[in-house]
């Protein structure tokens, strides 16, 4: 178990996925590919950290999902947030402004973090189901498309 803040994190296990908490981990098989997955999730767990106390020191409010009104202009406003974000990696994209276009895909996701994070706990079951959904697939049930790399069920 690891932590982020003050609050225990529980290390999603995934078939075939080796992460050990860093503590922990032999650093066994491909050292440098092994070194790249820990860096991301630490990279990823940064930027819901950042997510988290910036929703805090704005008072940003988690969504009355009650109100189906209420619910919806609040995910109208993020996706407008989102458009605006994609709209700007796009940009740097078509300008063929690598080191901005990857700054503006992490954009893109600390916005969609946000998203998640208004959405409280609907957003957090969300994102266990979405994992669990994706952590079901195999390699015997479906390929990744060359055209698009997208991983689709044969």
């Amino acid at each position: 178990m690891g932590r982020v803040g003050h609050r225990p994190v529980e290390y999603h296990t995934v078939p075939g996925y080796s992460r050990m908490p860093p503590d922990q981990d032999t650093m066994s098989g491909s050292e440098g590919a092994r070194m790249q997955s820990e860096e991301f999730v630490s990279a990823i767990e940064t930027l819901a950290v950042s997510v988290d106390a910036f929703h805090q020191r704005f008072d940003i409010p988690q969504i009355d999902m009650a109100s189906v009104d209420g619910t919806l202009d609040a995910l109208r406003q993020r996706l407008s947030l989102l458009d605006e974000e994609v709209g700007e990696h796009a940009r740097a994209l078509n300008r063929g402004e690598i080191e901005d276009a990857v700054k503006e895909a992490v954009d893109v996701a600390y916005i969609a973090l946000g998203t998640i994070h208004r959405l409280g706990t609907d957003g957090l079951a969300a994102c266990h189901e979405v994992a669990r959904k994706n952590d079901a697939k195999s390699p015997s049930a479906y390929s990744k498309r060359s055209a698009t790399g997208k991983v689709l069920m044969d």
